[in-house]
């Protein structure tokens, strides 16, 4: 048992020495592997924030649609320096994909238009989807009734507070991305 600790040490020693020979590279694909987590983490968190304020209410005036979802968008912009690494990793909403992803306008036989693809206020024809996601970061489920438009906010905290928080707290776990993605390539090297 003695032997193959030895052995187990010397092949872990090794592996460290070669990460420390170009740490630099070593550190920018630690990074490149914490950006990417950091990027599953952040839509993870944007899409549990989404379903949250879906569950804060109920449409009983119209036809969820859930196209909101695909207003987030991963990003992340990665600068190595010569002495450091710098970025952001985060999500993006884009009112862009919104409008791609909502569903197509209905129109009656006379061709008197049912809905435009967005249910929840007939005041924003066509839709500004814009609108459409400042009021869900700010927690707010708008609607309209008679050409009269009523928030009903339930959101006690809005789903951009909660992404600030969890962006706040999120430092630690990007550190740790960081050493898991130095692990992973010390263990590729004693394989």
């Amino acid at each position: 048992m003695a032997k193959n600790s030895k052995s187990l040490d010397k092949t872990l020693s090794k592996a460290i020495d070669d990460i420390l020979k170009d740490y630099k590279a070593a550190m920018k694909e630690a990074v490149k592997f914490a950006a990417k987590q950091t990027e599953k983490d952040m839509m993870e968190k944007a899409h549990s924030c989404l379903q949250e304020y879906y569950d804060n209410y109920d449409p009983n005036r119209y036809d969820r649609t859930d196209t909101l979802q695909y207003a987030f968008l991963p990003y992340s912009k990665i600068t190595y320096g010569t002495d450091k690494i710098t970025g952001s990793v985060g999500v993006e909403y884009s009112a862009e994909m919104l409008a791609q992803m909502m569903p197509p306008p209905e129109y009656t036989k006379n061709g008197r238009l049912i809905h435009s693809g967005y249910y929840g206020s007939a005041k924003y024809q066509p839709v500004d989807t814009w609108w459409v996601i400042d009021n869900y970061l700010r927690g707010v489920h708008p609607y309209t009734d008679g050409g009269v438009e009523y928030y009903e906010i339930l959101d006690t905290e809005s789903p951009d507070e909660k992404m600030n928080q969890f962006i706040k707290e999120y430092d630690k776990t990007f550190d740790e991305n960081v050493l898991a993605g130095l692990l992973a390539q010390i263990a590729k090297k004693m394989s």
